[in-house]
């Protein structure tokens, strides 16, 4: 019993410092640096396809149109992608990154590899045995919980909803609180 117990504190400090680092890193970057969230996501993307279609990063992401679109709006309000109408279709916007973009999604791309050092203390036997564990972890917990505890769409609007420096808006944290009460009482 005490060895599930050191566990589950070790995971949590963990969690716990991972959250910390990733607040850390992001405010060391700009906003977009992340790649793994909101216009990182969309600038580490158009540095692997120049010129895309909004619906095509729509598919692509997995991201509601209308959350795209607040974030393409955003892009290029401050200058870090262009929107062109297709020669071929009047109807489809071409997406692509300025000079001003395409220097955000190498920075993005640096932040990544510079968060993904943190595992290189561990050796390459140790990487995947601890994405092994990690999975197997996962798999128990939504075992337990049903489909991922209803985690899909709540860490989606969650990843929308975050602010440029990782804050989280009041009304995403009450939408948090009535889920997790949910998921309690089932």
């Amino acid at each position: 019993m005490d060895s599930k117990i050191n566990l589950m504190e070790q995971f949590s400090r963990v969690t716990m410092l991972f959250h910390r680092f990733s607040h850390h890193i992001r405010n060391e970057n700009e906003a977009f640096a992340d790649p793994n969230r909101g216009q990182g996501r969309i600038l580490t993307l158009l540095k692997t396809q120049p010129i895309i279609s909004q619906k095509e990063i729509s598919n692509h992401l997995d991201m509601s149109n209308q959350a795209l679109s607040q974030l393409l709006t955003k892009l290029e309000k401050s200058g870090y992608i262009s929107r062109t109408q297709s020669e071929t279709d009047r109807r489809v916007m071409n997406i692509e990154l300025t000079k001003m973009g395409k220097d955000a999604a190498t920075q993005a791309e640096q932040s990544k590899q510079d968060s993904d050092q943190i595992f290189n203390c561990l050796s390459e036997v140790e990487k995947n045995n601890l994405s092994e564990y990690l999975s197997k972890i996962s798999a128990e917990l939504e075992k337990q919980m049903g489909e991922n505890g209803g985690l899909d769409d709540l860490w989606e609007a969650f990843r929308d909803a975050m602010g440029p420096n990782g804050e989280v808006p009041p009304k995403m944290l009450e939408m948090m609180e009535r889920h997790f009460k949910k998921q309690r009482h089932k």
